[in-house]
């Protein structure tokens, strides 16, 4: 477990070099003192579950990423229609379709 921590910790590490932020800044996108964030950098503190949502919203990337280090997939769809199709149907159809994405990504992140 203690390995695993210390790998996420690596992890958090590069995100905050990578946006050139401190662990102050940390600190307010896990609405959390800056004693606890030197407790998680020192491994010898867990990430919640709403901090982890936090940290992915805030750096845009899959907690998979933080968590087991695997890069993020890019996820995409290929749109199709007939030339004869109705664009406004296809369009409510894709905005339908976002709609339900959004749905479970606050499900998820909730």
């Amino acid at each position: 477990m203690k390995n695993d921590m210390d790998e996420i910790v690596a992890r958090i590490k590069d995100l905050l070099e990578e946006r050139g932020d401190s662990q102050s800044d940390l600190a307010r996108v896990l609405d959390i003192d800056e004693s606890a964030v030197s407790r998680l950098m020192a491994g010898n503190r867990g990430l919640a579950a709403g901090e982890l949502a936090a940290l992915c919203d805030h750096y845009g990337v899959p907690s998979d990423t933080i968590l087991f280090g695997t890069p993020p997939k890019m996820v995409g769809a290929l749109l199709r229609a007939d030339a004869d199709a109705d664009a406004r149907r296809v369009i409510a159809r894709v905005e339908e379709a976002f709609n339900h994405y959004r749905y479970v990504r606050a499900l998820v992140a909730g």
